[in-house]
């Protein structure tokens, strides 16, 4: 499919983001990666002890159980409060891979810190949790440069989808600000924020 590029932003590892029309919308899970590096991360990707099943490729948006299946890091040397550690029982985190065909875990972790984390999912994830829900990050070859593991995280601060200005006054557009998205105006040569309250919400 054909998508519509343009000036405003720079272009990720991945190509530009997508813009959005009516029918088709392209969410993108936003937010700033883990601030201070983890020492559990890179974290390799085994069967789980939960289910005994492993955790394979998957190009969507998983929820994962992550107390139970990494347990708490009695041996960590981070924050107290953080979250790849010391996971809250019965807490459910996000997990998303990063293709290969686009970064290294490295070349990733980069691009996240100039930029900040942006990753495309097809709907909103039925749970997720503006400013609250966890993100985990994997990729085929996070550990030991061979196999997959998780190697970065973030948490959601917003849900955008880039629209053309034309679009900005459209019911669908309006329908997707009462749910609490923000909105980014996108033309070719152009890229502007939609000044909008953020709302933190809960899907139903």
């Amino acid at each position: 499919m054909d998508v519509e590029v343009y000036d405003g932003e720079d272009m990720r590892g991945c190509g530009f983001r997508k813009i959005s029309r009516e029918g088709r919308v392209f969410y993108y899970l936003c937010g700033s990666g883990i601030s201070l590096p983890c020492d559990r991360l890179p974290y390799k990707l085994t069967t789980c002890p939960v289910c005994g099943a492993g955790i394979k490729f998957h190009r969507g948006f998983q929820w994962l159980d992550w107390h139970r299946y990494a347990g708490e890091h009695d041996e960590c040397k981070c924050d107290e409060y953080c979250y790849i550690c010391h996971p809250k029982q019965e807490e459910m985190y996000g997990l998303m891979w990063v293709g290969e065909r686009f970064y290294t875990p490295q070349s990733f972790i980069l691009e996240a810190e100039r930029m900040g984390v942006s990753k495309l999912v097809a709907t909103i994830p039925k749970g997720l949790e503006v400013g609250k829900t966890k993100v985990l990050l994997a990729h085929r070859k996070a550990w030991m440069d061979k196999e997959p593991g998780i190697f970065y995280a973030f948490v959601v601060k917003r849900i955008e989808v880039l629209v053309k200005e034309e679009d900005l006054d459209k019911d669908w557009v309006e329908r997707l600000r009462k749910r609490g998205v923000t909105i980014i105006t996108a033309n070719r040569g152009v890229s502007k924020r939609y000044v909008q309250e953020r709302l933190l919400w809960e899907v139903s």
